[in-house]
């Protein structure tokens, strides 16, 4: 657990291979991974009832030099903390004690309603669109989740903890026969 002052959200950065989806043209309208958590820091340092963690991903080791580079640079700031790839800190750790998770597309931001905990995405990923998570499409729409829009009710929470499971559940049985089901359409989400 990190002990800080202030309540805090944390950010999980995505490893390409999460980042993969079903949509031919993947839209960043708030800019890449990292632009956004630079804005991010630069918010979280202008205001002062939240911190932000920051959670590299752990594979980032197994990436191409220059990727590394990119995301060591990132340093934390008066409001703002960063845990680095190899930093032995649990994410599930830093996912109790939030009061919210932020990320590009992680698989820990799903995992974060699954955990009754509000999330919100910036981009396009595997599971914007099943009402587990919410997705800032502007600036103005982050800013807003972060001030307020991440309180939800424990019945809200309790229904994105069930839509979670959608993921979940496609992810166990992509590739594997349906049983007592007729697929009438193929297509985008549809498989035989």
């Amino acid at each position: 657990r990190v002990e800080v002052e202030k309540p805090y959200f944390v950010y999980f950065s995505s490893s390409d291979d999460e980042l993969v989806g079903f949509w031919d043209q993947r839209e960043e309208k708030l800019g890449n991974q990292l632009q956004c958590v630079r804005t991010l820091q630069n918010y979280f340092d202008r205001q002062s009832n939240f911190n932000l963690m920051i959670r590299v991903h752990p594979n980032l080791k197994n990436k191409a030099q220059e990727v590394i580079e990119k995301w060591e640079s990132l340093e934390s700031s008066h409001m703002t903390r960063v845990f680095k790839a190899q930093d032995t800190i649990s994410s599930y750790a830093l996912l109790d004690g939030s009061i919210g998770s932020i990320s590009f597309g992680s698989t820990m931001c799903i995992e974060a309603a699954f955990s009754y905990k509000p999330s919100l995405v910036l981009s396009d990923c595997g599971y914007d669109e099943i009402g587990a998570v919410d997705k800032g499409n502007t600036w103005q729409e982050v800013t807003n989740w972060i001030e307020s829009g991440h309180l939800l009710s424990e019945v809200e929470l309790q229904q994105r903890k069930i839509h979670s499971c959608i993921r979940g559940y496609f992810l166990a049985t992509a590739g594997l026969k349906f049983q007592h089901t007729l697929l009438e359409e193929k297509g985008w989400g549809a498989w035989e």
